[in-house]
């Protein structure tokens, strides 16, 4: 199922809105709610985002924090952040929305995360570029 310009578009500014900065998964991440959560420790931007094909999953990368942020686009609601690599800049889901693939950077790796369980699954070393 690939998603319209229009969804598409409303994603990136849905992300490009929200503080993806809160300490623990499960915050909604409305304006209302936004005020009540506890001030962020460390500061996070989102650069990579994916979605799942059934469109219930969104996958936000975070460079400054090392981490993926899982979230749930209907309810605005943050799912998860999970560790991954060193200096992440880009996320791909399969195509059965069960794994998502992100390409670290700094740690010369790809981070395989297992989204039904949210955890990471391994890292499987890559080499540095020349």
């Amino acid at each position: 199922m690939r998603l319209g310009w229009a969804l598409a578009t409303a994603i990136v500014l849905l992300i490009l809105g929200l503080a993806l900065t809160s300490e623990s998964a499960g915050h909604s991440l409305d304006a209302q709610k936004r005020s009540e959560r506890p001030e962020p420790t460390m500061k996070h931007s989102s650069s990579a985002i994916a979605i799942t094909a059934d469109g219930t999953l969104l996958l936000a990368v975070n460079p400054d924090s090392n981490s993926i942020s899982l979230i749930d686009p209907a309810d605005q609601l943050l799912l998860a952040e999970i560790p991954v690599g060193v200096d992440p800049r880009t996320v791909s889901v399969d195509d059965g929305g069960h794994l998502a693939f992100v390409a670290n950077r700094g740690s010369d790796s790809i981070s395989v995360i297992d989204l039904a369980g949210r955890r990471l699954l391994s890292q499987i070393p890559v080499g540095a570029w020349s």
